[in-house]
């Protein structure tokens, strides 16, 4: 069955979207968005049904977002809905913010996670992605929702996707209101100074982690810095979808699932 629930724990409200059939269960948790993904349901369901047979899928979105919330708070809130909902053996698949979330995650409770998957993430925000996030921040504070969504899309998107999409984006920045720019405000300065480096040689299940060359927030470079010698560790790229390869990228899917149904 396919649905959008809330769970109601200690006051606060999250939402998830939970689809497919199958007996194993992934957590998927998205990144930073100006907009709840969750309102975007059918086309989450539609990219991802070859999943369904074999997995349970549990998108969360954050919890009722307080004005200070960090990437370690995120984690821990997901971990009291999966409690709440009786879930174990959880395969986590994050996307950029949902990625270090996930990572977060494991390293609050080893014993909920099987594997992770994450996309075009990475174990810290360097100066340069930060100085991006402050200024997508700064817009947000000043409400200039076209600027945001158009700036946001640049460094996320591939120059045609945002070229042939213009009109999109702007109604997108047209939808937006006062709770999903604070909300935004509130997820992004999470990302600023995020870093658990000094954790990596903590996580002691398979990791895998995909990222895009082209992609201008989390560098290749970087990436292969984190990930070297790392014998639990998976490491893929791709070429020329940017930061949104989670979105865009052919075969990406696949690759998950593949990762997810390798014995180890």
């Amino acid at each position: 069955m396919d649905s959008i629930n809330v769970i109601k724990l200690n006051n606060k409200e999250i939402k998830y979207l939970k689809f497919g059939n199958g007996s194993k269960n992934i957590i998927m948790i998205p990144g930073l968005s100006v907009k709840s993904v969750i309102d975007s349901s059918d086309l989450i369901i539609e990219a991802y049904k070859i999943f369904n047979d074999d997995y349970t899928i549990y998108l969360f979105e954050r919890m009722d977002v307080p004005k200070i919330y960090s990437i370690k708070d995120m984690a821990k809130d997901i971990i009291e809905a999966v409690n709440y909902l009786g879930l174990k053996d959880l395969y986590l698949l994050g996307a950029s913010q949902g990625g270090m979330i996930s990572v977060c995650l494991y390293l609050e409770d080893k014993n909920l996670v099987k594997k992770i998957a994450m996309a075009s993430s990475n174990f810290n925000v360097d100066e340069f992605a930060q100085g991006i996030i402050n200024s997508w921040i700064d817009l947000a504070k000043y409400n200039k929702k076209e600027e945001l969504v158009l700036g946001f899309a640049k460094y996320v998107y591939p120059k045609e996707v945002l070229d042939n999409n213009y009109d999109m984006f702007i109604n997108l920045a047209n939808s937006l209101d006062y709770n999903d720019l604070i909300t935004f405000i509130s997820k992004a300065n999470a990302l600023i100074g995020f870093d658990i480096r000094n954790h990596i040689n903590d996580i002691n299940i398979p990791i895998l982690i995909v990222n895009d060359k082209k992609d201008e927030l989390i560098k290749y470079s970087e990436i292969l810095k984190n990930v070297t010698n790392k014998p639990n560790f998976t490491y893929y790229h791709y070429d020329g979808y940017g930061h949104a390869l989670y979105d865009l990228a052919i075969g990406f899917k696949e690759l998950v699932i593949d990762f997810y149904n390798k014995r180890v």
